[in-house]
């Protein structure tokens, strides 16, 4: 079954029900906005569902997903490791538009964001359990700026479509940084600049 909803200021409620509902069939995954850029989502450990997306892009499976979370407790929760550097940037960007990559205490890495977007934000706080993401497009190709052209490009029909007018025309992907106990590096330039992100640790 494809569900099709608008997001309107009036059903964001609704609208986060029926997607909560759709999240736990295993392999489900979400077409939704974001403040960046259309995202795919599904649940964090719903390994059917990112096989699933990994197909609908084409990309290939080595690259890794976002972790979309509500708080720093549960990237915690699934062994990140939280340095005082990344607490400051999370008080200073978070929710924003920033993807920071932390250790893991398995040796891998996490990039976690805390969308500055009500309906994912309610969509995670109410699932309780971080949702995994990524852009809706075609891997290596540009980030869609609306729906139509999104959902034409991808290979598998998501579950279900969740449609806001459009995204503004200037909206750019997350800036991504990876952070190991105080050493930065920038890994994508995005809307938060390094200069910004040097000034509020240094608070």
């Amino acid at each position: 079954m494809h569900h099709h909803y608008l997001l309107k200021s009036g059903n964001l409620q609704n609208i986060v029900k029926k997607c909560l509902l759709a999240l736990e069939k295993p392999g489900t995954f979400l077409f939704v906005p974001t403040e960046t850029v259309y995202g795919l989502i599904c649940s964090w450990d719903d390994v059917l569902a990112r096989e699933r997306i990994y197909k609908a892009k084409k990309r290939e499976e080595n690259k890794p997903f976002q972790m979309l979370v509500s708080n720093i407790d549960m990237v915690k929760s699934f062994g990140g490791i939280i340095s005082s550097t990344t607490e400051k940037i999370v008080q200073a960007f978070c929710p924003g538009p920033i993807t920071i990559v932390v250790p893991t205490k398995d040796g891998q890495n996490i990039g976690f964001r805390i969308p500055k977007y009500d309906f994912i934000l309610k969509l995670i706080e109410s699932h309780t359990f971080p949702l995994a993401g990524t852009s809706a497009n075609l891997s290596g190709e540009p980030p869609a700026l609306n729906s139509q052209q999104a959902l034409s490009e991808l290979k598998l029909i998501p579950d279900v479509v969740v449609d806001f007018e459009s995204i503004p025309e200037s909206s750019i992907p997350s800036t991504v940084i990876k952070i190991n106990g105080s050493k930065l590096e920038i890994l994508r330039e995005g809307p938060i600049s390094l200069i910004e992100i040097q000034k509020a640790i240094q608070r």
